[in-house]
């Protein structure tokens, strides 16, 4: 394991794949699910029952998830698609 950052080792000819390294928590590995420069539209209703579920799926973890989700969002990086599996502080999380 490299520690935090995963390090790029190759691409995996014939697909759209990568091989990065194994990274330990805290991470945020699942980007297939980000819409990089396209801020997703959405009613203010439907982001608010969002927002409602993630607070209950994090729990006392959501407001630091929240500062995580934003600052990857001032980088261009919109991602919606977050679970305690995909974002995890530590391997006491794995479910």
């Amino acid at each position: 394991m490299q520690g935090r950052k995963p390090e790029f080792n190759d691409t995996i000819p014939g697909s759209l794949g990568i091989e990065m390294t194994i990274v330990e928590p805290p991470f945020v590995p699942d980007f297939a699910g980000a819409t990089p420069d396209a801020v997703p539209e959405f009613s203010e209703e439907i982001l608010a029952d969002w927002r409602a579920s993630k607070e209950e799926s994090f729990g006392q973890d959501w407001p630091r998830v929240s500062l995580v989700l934003d600052e990857l969002a001032r980088h261009g990086i919109h991602l919606l698609d977050v679970s305690p599996s995909n974002i995890r502080k530590s391997t006491s999380q794995c479910r």
